[in-house]
């Protein structure tokens, strides 16, 4: 956690308007002269023979807490000149001053799949936000719209009629599959000659989700101008939960931010954030072929070739992977925020994380031998093999490795000193992962007291999630149908411009 959450501070350390106000200066050094101190004393015990356990782990806080809070008290020129070498600081530098790479982009397209609005006022509001932000970046547009669960969901006929004001390409269905969805879309807009070999490269798909919310007005021409850059594959949004009230939409805007000011940042460094997910991101056209639709929709999981079926969830990193293959970069672009629902229930918390576990970690998995044989890809491999080998080690140490402990008889401290350590463990890594979200959100500090817990939990639905890998439904937010026979194969394109 410490080597990301690092890397994206330096990220972040080129994003305008990233400052550290001079009062804070102070604080930084008090912090850092008190960990000087605290690693001195510690040592001095430690190679004296005399320190214990609880002292070796002060030692570690101490000394976490020293990198981390010296970070900041450097100077924006210094990080630059020490990391001009990595390829986001090399994209920037390329945009900024060579007048050759502008306005690359000459045509945006955008797809999105209507599943069962719970609001119809409020998807036409939002369908009207989403055109508004492309009109202000005077793009050329199309939106391309299915709405899925057609003639089974009441809000879907309302769908249709609001789509139809907004989108030029309007299909209808009850495929009840996202994937699908896509391919069809992918077939309609290349049949048509929307995309098509000369203009392939100069096109963006913005893939984006029905349930979200654009933050702010100029979000396409903060995503657009990175591929003024020809080495840009994939842009994404920074992405949070929209006006969280309940329990476990907190917990979950505290992972997105985590992610946004952790992983996110820290691989948009390398130029390669191994997801764009799947909320608003943006791909060269070139990319998404009819052959790679077709592969798409088709993809199949299975257990050694038994047990084989279609797989729905994952759309994102399968076409992420494929961006990654092309050998273009992948980066998260953080002023284009947009908002998101979130489950409100602990069920639907756990469907959707160990929804995501299972596509995430088993890509991870199945891809791991390309991505060793393409250095730019050792970015991705090495931080989501290192949350695959945290989710192992922690489940392996509070559960099977305690149990059996306790029951051999073989652990030398007691049971409550062992629980704490485990808690205290997961407590340090989670509070490194948070702090940037503490920062920028003082409110909630008061979920610190929970960090070791929440983690835990986090790390056993990442292993419940690669169990249960064959489950290839869609949980969380997204309803699913139970009128399972009327389930179609076709969909129908009802509106054209």
């Amino acid at each position: 956690m410490l080597p990301r959450s690092i890397f994206a501070g330096i990220y972040y350390f080129n994003q305008p308007g990233f400052t550290v106000k001079p009062t804070n200066k102070y604080i930084y050094a008090a912090f850092s002269s008190s960990s000087i101190a605290i690693i001195t004393i510690l040592l001095v015990r430690a190679v004296e023979g005399t320190s214990n356990l609880l002292e070796h782990i002060a030692l570690l806080t101490s000394i976490i807490l020293l990198i981390i809070t010296t970070i900041p008290l450097a100077s924006r020129s210094t990080i630059k000149k020490l990391f001009e070498w990595t390829p986001y600081f090399n994209h920037i530098k390329k945009i900024k001053t060579d007048p050759t790479l502008v306005h690359q982009i000459n045509q945006h397209l955008v797809f999105i799949t209507i599943f069962n609005p719970p609001c119809v006022k409020e998807l036409d509001e939002n369908l009207k936000r989403i055109k508004d932000c492309f009109l202000k970046a005077n793009a050329n547009f199309l939106i391309f719209a299915v709405i899925d669960g057609a003639g089974i969901y009441k809000n879907s006929d309302d769908a249709i009629n609001v789509a139809q004001k907004h989108c030029a390409f309007v299909g209808a269905g009850n495929m009840q599959r996202k994937r699908a969805n896509l391919k069809w879309m992918i077939d309609l807009a290349w049949d048509r000659q929307i995309i098509n070999n000369s203009n392939k490269t100069n096109t963006l798909i913005h893939f984006i989700d029905d349930d979200t919310f654009p933050g702010n007005d100029d979000l396409v021409i903060r995503l657009t101008e990175h591929f003024d850059d020809p080495n840009i594959g994939g842009v994404t949004t920074s992405q949070y939960v929209r006006e969280p009230k309940y329990f476990w939409q907190h917990v979950m805007q505290l992972f997105e931010m985590a992610r946004n000011y952790g992983s996110q940042a820290c691989l948009s460094l390398f130029g390669s954030v191994g997801c764009l997910p799947g909320r608003w991101y943006c791909v060269r056209a070139n990319h998404i072929t009819q052959e790679f639709g077709k592969r798409l929709s088709e993809e199949t999981i299975s257990f050694f070739g038994y047990l084989s079926r279609i797989r729905d969830p994952g759309d994102d990193r399968y076409i992420t992977i494929e961006v990654q293959k092309s050998g273009k970069l992948t980066i998260m672009e953080p002023s284009a925020r947009v908002y998101t629902l979130s489950p409100k229930s602990f069920k639907k918390f756990w469907g959707m994380v160990t929804r995501w576990a299972r596509s995430s970690n088993i890509y991870t998995i199945q891809n791991t031998s390309w991505m060793i044989r393409k250095i730019q890809a050792y970015p991705t491999l090495l931080l989501y093999w290192s949350n695959i080998f945290l989710a192992f080690a922690t489940v392996y140490i509070t559960g099977p490795y305690l149990l059996w402990s306790l029951i051999t008889g073989t652990r030398q401290e007691p049971l409550y000193l062992s629980i704490a350590l485990a808690l205290l463990s997961m407590f340090l890594t989670m509070s490194i992962r948070q702090i940037a979200v503490i920062w920028t959100t003082p409110k909630y500090i008061s979920f610190i007291s929970i960090l070791g817990l929440l983690g835990i939990l986090m790390q056993v639905a990442q292993i419940w999630g690669m169990m249960t890998y064959l489950e290839s439904k869609w949980t969380g937010v997204r309803p699913t149908s139970s009128e399972t026979k009327k389930v179609t194969n076709q969909i129908n394109l009802i509106h054209a411009t």
